[in-house]
C-alpha cells in the first residue's frame, strides 16, 4: 500500500510542477508584454513578406505561449514513456525549439526594438518553462 501512495504522490508532484511550469511560461510572456508595450512603449509589430504589419496583442501572446507549453508537455510525456532518458532528450529538443523560435522575431519584427523585445520574451518563456518541466520529469522517476 505504501508503494501505491508513493507512486500517487510522485504523479501529483510531477503534475503540480508541470502546471507551475506552464504558468511560468504564460505569465512570463504576459508580464513582459505589459512591460514592453505599456511601460517601455515598444510596438510589437510584425510583417510576413509584403503583407501589412500587424501588432501582437495580449491574447496572441497568451495563446501561443499556452499552445507551445502544452505541446511541450505532450512531447515530454511521450518521451518519458518511450525512453529512460526522455527528460534529457526533451530538454535538448526544447532548447533547440527555443533557439529556432528566435528566427520569427528576427525575420518578421518591423523594428529593432520589437525584435529584441520579442527575443527577450521568448527567452523568458523558455527560462520559466524548460527547467521546471525537466525537474518534473526527474521528480516523477
Amino acid at each position: 500500500m505504501t508503494s501505491v501512495l508513493q507512486a500517487q504522490n510522485k504523479i501529483q508532484s510531477s503534475t503540480k510542477m508541470r502546471l507551475f511550469a506552464l504558468h511560468n511560461g504564460v505569465f512570463g510572456a504576459v508580464a513582459l508584454w505589459v512591460i514592453e508595450v505599456h511601460v517601455l512603449g515598444i510596438d510589437l509589430d510584425y510583417r510576413f513578406g509584403n503583407g501589412s504589419a500587424s501588432t501582437l496583442g495580449v491574447f496572441q501572446i497568451v495563446g501561443v505561449s499556452l499552445l507551445f507549453s502544452l505541446l511541450g508537455w505532450v512531447v515530454l510525456s511521450l518521451l518519458e514513456k518511450r525512453s529512460a532518458s526522455g527528460a534529457s532528450l526533451w530538454t535538448v529538443i526544447a532548447t533547440l525549439v527555443l533557439v529556432a523560435s528566435f528566427a520569427l522575431p528576427i525575420l518578421a519584427a518591423t523594428t529593432t526594438a520589437g525584435m529584441v523585445a520579442l527575443i527577450v520574451m521568448h527567452l523568458a518563456v523558455g527560462a520559466g518553462y524548460i527547467p521546471f518541466m525537466y525537474r518534473s520529469a526527474v521528480a516523477a522517476r
